[in-house]
């Protein structure tokens, strides 16, 4: 304590706690999302775990706007905002698939109100996302050709500007090879071919 006591008293000590903090606070944030990412709300565990983290990471996030958190940016925002609704799909109850609409179209309004580029393709993903729920919530089938193109689209976009190993362009790709592997056993079993957009 005597050691924070020190940093913020000396010049430009203040700044420097604040720093800390939102390097911190930028940094659990990214670990809480990965961490959602890997998680399958199928099951029974993931499930009690990713809400959890859930909460922390919307506790979090109002932390750091109450703060003026520098580090959340419209696409750090989308991101979480993405993640959420995307854990929540995978859940797979009415209620869940309700609050994947909820979160996907969050992600929408603020990449929509953020003046960085490309907007326009991140919304145009997002919509796509949202008609996808909207489908499950009629009790209809996401997993369209369509739908699978559209995350091709979204997974090369995602891999040039995000790069492999950010959250968003993971998570993209695990919907993608979901998708995939769905067509791949209908066309085993049924002998049902689809163009899936993967040239």
């Amino acid at each position: 304590m005597a050691k924070e006591t020190t940093i913020s008293a000396a010049p430009g000590g203040r700044a420097l706690l604040f720093s800390r903090a939102v390097k911190t606070r930028s940094w659990n944030l990214g670990a809480l999302t990965r961490r959602v990412t890997a998680l399958d709300g199928k099951k029974e565990e993931d499930r009690i775990e990713g809400e959890e983290l859930s909460a922390k990471m919307l506790s979090l996030i109002q932390d750091m706007k109450n703060e003026n958190d520098p580090s959340l940016d419209a696409i750090a925002l989308t991101t979480v905002y993405q993640v959420l609704g995307v854990f929540n799909c995978g859940v797979g109850t009415k209620c869940c698939i309700e609050m994947a609409k909820h979160y996907a179209e969050k992600a929408r309004d603020v990449n929509a109100a953020s003046s960085g580029v490309p907007q326009c393709q991140i919304t145009e993903a997002l919509e796509s996302e949202i008609d996808k729920i909207e489908a499950m919530l009629r009790g209809e089938s996401p997993h369209t050709a369509n739908n699978m193109s559209t995350l091709r689209s979204r997974y090369n976009w995602s891999l040039r500007f995000n790069g492999e190993n950010h959250a968003v362009t993971i998570l993209i790709g695990v919907q993608l090879a979901k998708a995939l592997f769905v067509a791949d056993i209908r066309l085993k079993l049924y002998g049902v071919t689809q163009n899936v957009g993967c040239n």
